[in-house]
C-alpha cells in the first residue's frame, strides 16, 4: 500500500499529463500499489485521447490583416508554471491580474497594446505602472503615464527596428480546454515559436482550428516575463480595422530616446 509520506512524494513528482489524476490516486491510496499504477496508466491513456492531448488541429491559423481585441493579463511569477493553462487561467493564487487591449493593422505594420493596470512585466525594476506599446514605422515606443516612476520619461524607444512575431514559423505544441460561463467546453490549440532573438518563447492559442467548417479565432498569447510568464487571454476579438486614432503618437515620442529601464 501507499503510505502518506510516499504519497506526497508521488504527487509532487507527477508529470504534467498526469496532474489531473491526483484525485484518482488519493481515492485509491489504501489499495495495493500495482492497482494504483494500473488505474493511473489507464486514465492517462484515456486523457491522452480525449483530454490532456485533445484533438489535433486540421487548420493552420494566421492572424487576420487587422483586428481589435481586449484581454485579461495574468503575470505568473513562478517560472515552473509555464502556460498554457486550462480555461486560460493560471492556478489560483499564482498570478497578478490586469487588463488591456490590442489594436493591429498589418497593412501599415502598426500595433498598439494598452496596459490598463500594469505595464508588461519584462523589466528588471518592475512594471507597476500603466503603459502603451506603440509600434509604428518599424519602431516600438513605450508610452508612459502620470503614474510612471520618478525619472522615467513620458515616452521612450523600446526597439528600433521592431520585429513582429512571425506566426507562420510557429509549430503546433498542445491542446487545452476552455469552459464558457454556460459550461460549454471548447478546445484551444497552441502554436509555439522559440525566437530567442526577440524574447521568445512565445505561444498563441487558437479555437476553430479542429474543423474546416469553422474559422480560426485567437484565444490567447503567452511569453516570458521577469520573473516567470505572462498570459494574455483574449476576449471580444473582432476583425475590424482600428480607428486611425489608435496610431496617434504623443509629442513626447517624436524625439524619444532609448528607454533607460531596459
Amino acid at each position: 500500500t501507499i503510505f502518506s509520506d510516499h504519497l506526497e512524494l508521488v504527487l509532487e513528482r507527477l508529470p504534467r499529463p498526469l496532474e489531473r489524476l491526483r484525485p484518482v490516486i488519493l481515492h485509491y491510496r489504501f489499495i495495493p500499489m500495482r492497482q494504483v499504477l494500473f488505474v493511473a496508466i489507464a486514465c492517462a491513456s484515456l486523457l491522452a485521447v480525449v483530454g490532456c492531448a485533445g484533438p489535433t488541429p486540421v487548420v493552420t491559423p494566421s492572424f487576420p490583416p487587422h483586428f481589435v481585441t481586449n484581454w485579461t493579463i495574468y503575470h505568473v511569477s513562478n517560472p515552473s508554471l509555464m502556460p498554457p493553462y486550462d480555461n486560460n487561467v493560471p492556478p489560483a493564487g499564482t498570478y497578478v491580474k490586469g487588463s488591456g487591449s490590442t489594436f493591429y493593422d498589418w497593412s501599415t505594420k502598426s500595433m498598439r497594446e494598452k496596459y490598463y493596470d500594469y505595464c508588461v512585466p519584462i523589466f528588471v525594476n518592475g512594471s507597476n505602472w500603466k503603459c502603451d506599446f506603440l509600434n509604428i514605422n518599424s519602431v516600438s515606443y513605450i508610452v508612459l503615464y502620470e503614474d510612471r516612476p520618478a525619472g522615467y520619461p513620458p515616452c521612450c524607444v523600446f526597439a528600433n527596428p521592431f520585429h513582429f512575431i512571425q506566426v507562420s514559423k510557429a509549430t503546433y505544441n498542445q491542446t487545452t480546454i476552455v469552459e464558457s460561463p454556460d459550461h460549454e467546453k471548447e478546445y484551444v490549440a497552441w502554436w509555439e515559436l522559440q525566437a530567442p532573438e526577440i524574447g521568445g518563447p512565445f505561444a498563441i492559442g487558437w479555437t476553430g482550428v479542429f474543423s474546416h467548417d469553422t474559422s480560426p479565432l485567437p484565444s490567447g498569447f503567452s511569453f516570458g516575463a521577469l520573473p516567470g510568464w505572462v498570459l494574455q487571454a483574449y476576449a471580444n476579438f473582432t476583425n475590424e480595422k482600428p480607428h486611425p486614432s489608435a496610431w496617434d503618437m504623443p509629442d513626447s515620442c517624436k524625439q524619444a530616446k532609448e528607454c533607460p529601464f531596459l
